[in-house]
């Protein structure tokens, strides 16, 4: 065994000679590395955010190392590295040993949602990715706090414009809004300041998005007319609230509904909703499975953003199914289509992320 363990490191060191004779090998080596180069930048531009330097450094228009370390409390050695590599990767500037975000750098902020869901939710579900190929049936982790903050923050972009949109032309005046799955309330909060008439509760299973929900409220004066409420979705079903909503909103939840309960259970639950509710409107988001569409997935967001976006889903355990899965669902509930409509095409033409208006079959 030694003895072919020698003969394969000769044979290895001898193929590597080879290739180091062409000129192509730096290349190809440059080449190679570029996934590894893209993970430690993702990550790096993460922590940039949540440590409070890209803040401080934008607040201070530049600051010298001390005051970045000492002001944040971070270790003044390794914030200096920190900052070297991302000096050589073109966010950040030196000059007269002062740090300062370059354009480059500032332009990534309004991008933030995204590192927070996808690297700071879901990079311990990569990380933990040949555990869960070995033994599937262990869920893969994850940080539900991040994941939240970025979903929220992500929403602002896509969802919450979308379900306005719903809403504005669902012909129907509003009194009482339901959000399963609400996040840190942002979505209410705005519905609640375009319209005067409208009161709302939300419903959140993590603790952490309903206290900042509840801040927010009372940030924008509106403790009066929305209320939240630390429950499951699913826990919603069997709950007793005193509220009748006229428009229920589930926003991206019913496919993780959907591998809790499952179908069956899931159906019995929306036709219990619209007994109890007969006049109530349904609004939807949710994500068409377009994983095997080699036309969307290969190229421009759709391979920047949802083939990742499936991969974590998957493992996971968060059941992502087609349009038809759900337009049959939908009839399965009883329910009829009002109006389908899909995200701004500025902001994500893949039409991946669809949304519906839906009511009691008449």
């Amino acid at each position: 065994m030694k003895e072919n363990n020698i003969i394969s490191l000769r044979k290895y060191k001898l193929m590597g000679e080879s290739h180091m004779q062409s000129d192509g090998f730096e290349c190809d080596l440059i080449n190679a590395l570029q996934p590894i180069k893209n993970f430690a930048l993702s990550t790096s531009i993460f922590h940039l955010f949540e440590t409070g330097i890209f803040d401080f450094l934008k607040m201070s228009e530049g600051a010298v190392l001390n005051d970045i370390s000492s002001k944040l409390d971070l270790n003044h050695q390794n914030v200096e590295a920190f900052l070297y590599y991302l000096n050589n990767e073109k966010l950040i500037e030196i000059h007269d040993l002062k740090y300062k975000l370059t354009a480059k750098c500032l332009n990534y902020e309004q991008f933030r949602p995204w590192y927070q869901m996808l690297i700071g939710g879901y990079g311990q579900t990569l990380l933990s990715m040949g555990e869960s190929l070995q033994n599937g049936n262990e869920l893969s982790p994850c940080n539900s706090k991040y994941i939240g903050k970025g979903s929220c923050g992500i929403s602002q972009f896509d969802a919450i414009p979308l379900i306005q949109d719903l809403v504005f032309n669902s012909q129907k005046s509003y009194s009482k809004v339901l959000d399963i799955g609400c996040g840190n309330g942002l979505l209410l909060i705005d519905l609640c300041q375009q319209y005067p008439e409208i009161e709302a509760l939300g419903i959140d299973t993590e603790l952490t998005n309903c206290n900042e929900a509840n801040n927010l409220v009372n940030e924008f004066g509106l403790k009066n007319r929305v209320k939240f409420l630390c429950k499951s979705g699913i826990e919603f079903f069997n709950l007793k609230i005193d509220f009748t909503p006229d428009c229920v909103i589930f926003g991206f939840v019913l496919h993780e509904m959907l591998s809790q309960i499952g179908e069956n259970a899931l159906v019995d639950g929306f036709k219990a909703i619209i007994s109890s509710y007969p006049n109530v409107h349904i609004i939807v988001i949710e994500i068409d499975d377009k994983s095997l569409d080699a036309e969307i997935m290969q190229k421009g967001l759709g391979n920047a953003y949802y083939n990742p976006y499936y991969l974590i889903h998957a493992f996971t355990c968060q059941a992502l199914k087609p349009v038809s899965f759900w337009e049959s669902f939908f009839e399965s509930c009883g329910l009829e289509i009002l109006r389908k409509q899909y995200v701004n095409q500025n902001i994500d033409s893949t039409n991946i992320e669809v949304g519906y208006l839906l009511n009691r079959k008449s």
